[in-house]
């Protein structure tokens, strides 16, 4: 095996340890996630026991039907947790745009100005 088959190997290992780990946090079966997945159980072991090597597309496929965020699988904990604040601050935004909206609506109806 040369170098680039170990690293991607390694990597492989990696992302398949989170998503072991996010499906423990779940707490969903191996049986459940697969159905969720649209998957057979024998294959979801294969992958997650890494006697496979699946696809991204199928460890993406495994995450999201199992409402585990890619991101979660793909990077470290602390690049994750960067990703996830932003995310959420993203997700805040929207939501006081709309309350700052609601609340300079009903100051005009009550006869303020803008």
């Amino acid at each position: 095996m040369d170098d680039m088959d170990a690293k991607s190997h390694r990597l492989l290992a990696k992302y398949l340890s989170r998503l072991r780990e996010g499906l423990r946090n779940t707490g969903v079966t191996l049986e459940e996630a697969s159905i969720k997945a649209g998957r057979n159980k024998q294959y979801a072991s294969r992958v997650l026991s890494g006697k496979i090597n699946p696809t991204l597309e199928a460890i993406i496929q495994l995450s999201v039907a199992n409402n585990i965020d890619p991101d979660f699988v793909f990077l470290d904990g602390e690049a994750y947790a960067r990703i996830s604040s932003y995310k959420s601050a993203r997700q805040v935004i929207p939501n006081q745009r709309e309350e700052l909206a609601a609340q300079l609506a009903a100051s005009f109806r009550k006869g303020g100005k803008w």
